[in-house]
C-alpha cells in the first residue's frame, strides 16, 4: 500500500503547532499529559513522531510506537490506524500485515473512515486476510460516504471491478441443480490491488496512500 500516515499526522501537527508558545512548548505540554495517562496526548505524540520517521531516526520510530500503543490500549480507533500502518510497513519490526488488518478492523467497527478504507484495500487485495470482495466493496463505499477523500476517489473504479466480478460470477454460476448455490469463482485480487486514487489531495506521489480524512483537533490539557 505504501507509506501514508505521515501526511495526516503532519496535518494535525501543523494545525496545532500554531498554538501560543510554538512547537516545543506544545510538545512539552503533550509530554506532561502523556505522563498523566492522557490518551489524547499519547495520540498526538504518536502522530508527531510518526510524521518525522526517516531512515536513521530510530528514536522517532520507538516513540511513535510507544505512544500509539498506549492510545490504542485506551481505546483510540485513529491511533489503531497509525499503528496498523507501522505494522503493515514493517517500521521498526518485521511486517505484520495480519496484525495491521486486525487493528484496522477494530477501527472500522468503531466507525473510523480511514480504518474502513485501509481494511477495504486489504480485503479486496487479499493481503493480511482472506480475500473478501463483498465486504471490501461495502467498506470502500462506506468510507467514501463518511468523507475519506481517497475512498471517494478510489470507489468508482473499485465499484466497476466489483460489478464486473458479480456479472461474471452470475454467468458462471449454475441456475439449477444441486450445485446451484456454489461459491462464486475466485476473483482476481491483483485487479483490485491495482486501483489507485486518480486525484492526489495532498500533492504527494500517487504511491503515497494516506488517509485523506482530517483528524479532529487534538486537545491536550
Amino acid at each position: 500500500m505504501g507509506a501514508f500516515v505521515g501526511g495526516i499526522a503532519g496535518a494535525v501537527v501543523g494545525e496545532i503547532f500554531g498554538a501560543k508558545g510554538g512547537e516545543w512548548a506544545y510538545l512539552a505540554k503533550a509530554e506532561r499529559g502523556a505522563e498523566r495517562g492522557d490518551p489524547a496526548a499519547d495520540f498526538f505524540l504518536g502522530g508527531y513522531h510518526y510524521s518525522r520517521i526517516k531512515p536513521g531516526k530510530a528514536k522517532h520510530v520507538a516513540e511513535a510506537r510507544l505512544h500509539l500503543e498506549r492510545a490504542v490500549a485506551a481505546g483510540s480507533a485513529k491511533a489503531g490506524v497509525f499503528l496498523g500502518k507501522m505494522l503493515w510497513d514493517g517500521i521498526g519490526r518485521p511486517a505484520d500485515k495480519a496484525g495491521a488488518v486486525a487493528l484496522w478492523r477494530t477501527a472500522a467497527e468503531r466507525g473510523d473512515a480511514d480504518g474502513m478504507y485501509l481494511l477495504a484495500r486489504a480485503l479486496l487485495a487479499g493481503e493480511g486476510a482472506e480475500t473478501d470482495i463483498e465486504t471490501g466493496h461495502s467498506l470502500m463505499r462506506e468510507s467514501a460516504a463518511r468523507g475519506c477523500e481517497l475512498a471517494i476517489d478510489a470507489y468508482p473504479e473499485t465499484d466497476r471491478l466489483y460489478q464486473a466480478w458479480r456479472a461474471e460470477s452470475a454467468e458462471r454460476a449454475p441456475s439449477t441443480g444441486p450445485s446451484a448455490g456454489a461459491a462464486r469463482p475466485a476473483p482476481s485480487p491483483a485487479a483490485f490491488q491495482a486501483v489507485r486514487p486518480s486525484r492526489n489531495p495532498h500533492g504527494r506521489p500517487s504511491g503515497w496512500l494516506r488517509p485523506a480524512c482530517r483528524l479532529p483537533r487534538t486537545r491536550v490539557c
